[in-house]
């Protein structure tokens, strides 16, 4: 019987005949020996399976289900190696992402899952967003009350650590929130996460993908999952030691503008969940000095960008950076 590789990549593919060649040499072209990738063709209509199979080493698979909930499932149980790296058919890895996935998995037998930093591009590559992951389980918990803490398309983790919390599935028949679905069940179990401030994806949105198609869809459901993640953790972590830990990691980031910025509005939204502790005010003064402001600002910013939100929106579905730092300054 043949050893397992190193790693396997796991890529669920529908109709991207056109893009999945670029996702496959983002993998090919890496630096790094002994893995496989296992594609799975979600009942394409156009000749993806042919396009990916024409890669020699590449090995297609036909899903026996329908959509990308199922196609993980069947991809997992397929791979030859414990160690799973996720990439969506239409986006690309940097050179270098897959040893940097896999170092901190290897480094400790005790890590479930890595996540990487990623950026969001539209078809003609313009940048959309930056998703910066954070470094400790802690602090994917509280990212976690917020929004997704991961960027599905920049992850490895162990398919045993996954399968242990009942693997990828469907949530309520919505076919879109399965990542942040299975992180906060792994969360739930305990499991170790590690995060990797380097950039290692670039992740395309567009109004043809099926994430935009379902988005809608999911919303509800995930706004479900992560008010119940809140009650069942929000009175242990949201503490002023442990987000004024989150506050101080992107105090490191000071210099770089884009990506301070874009934990401000998380960093709020953690402040509003606090409202009421009376540790409020010294976390307060963390994330003031996380985007610069007084205190009294970041309060006034809490109630602005609750009201703000609705009604400015990014492609993602959340408030853009820029536009929440203008409103905690009171601009």
């Amino acid at each position: 019987m043949p050893s397992s590789p190193r790693a396997s990549v796991v890529i669920v593919a529908r109709n991207e005949e056109a893009n999945i060649g670029r996702a496959i040499r983002s993998v090919l072209d890496q630096d790094v020996d002994d893995i496989e990738i296992v594609v799975v063709d979600d009942n394409s209509d156009d000749d993806t399976g042919a396009a990916a199979a024409s890669f020699a080493g590449v090995r297609v698979e036909e899903n026996p289900g329908v959509g990308m909930a199922d196609g993980l499932v069947h991809g997992l149980a397929v791979a030859r190696s414990d160690s799973i790296v996720k990439v969506d058919a239409d986006d690309w890895h940097l050179p270098g992402s897959i040893e940097k996935l896999l170092a901190p998995l290897e480094a400790d037998p005790a890590v479930a899952v890595v996540g990487g930093s990623a950026r969001s591009v539209d078809e003609a590559g313009r940048e959309l967003d930056l998703h910066m992951s954070v470094p400790t389980s802690d602090h994917m918990a509280l990212v976690a009350m917020v929004n997704c803490p991961i960027e599905h398309t920049a992850c490895a983790f162990r398919r045993s650590a996954v399968l242990e919390v009942g693997g990828y599935r469907r949530v309520d028949g919505v076919d879109i929130i399965e990542d942040y679905d299975l992180w906060l069940r792994l969360l739930d179990a305990g499991m170790t996460f590690v995060g990797l401030t380097d950039l290692v994806a670039v992740h395309v949105i567009s109004p043809t993908t099926v994430t935009n198609r379902r988005r809608q869809a999911g919303v509800d459901r995930g706004r479900s999952l992560r008010t119940d993640f809140r009650q069942r953790h929000a009175p242990t972590l949201c503490t002023y030691r442990r987000i004024s830990e989150l506050g101080s990691s992107v105090i490191s980031w000071r210099d770089e503008p884009e990506r301070s910025d874009r934990f401000a509005f998380v960093l709020i939204r953690l402040a509003h969940l606090s409202v009421g502790d009376r540790e409020y005010r010294r976390a307060a003064s963390v994330f003031a000095a996380t985007v610069r402001c007084g205190p009294f600002s970041v309060a006034r910013g809490v109630v602005r960008t609750a009201l703000a939100r609705r009604r400015r929106r990014q492609a993602r579905g959340w408030m853009s950076a820029s536009a929440v730092v203008e409103f905690v300054r009171g601009k």
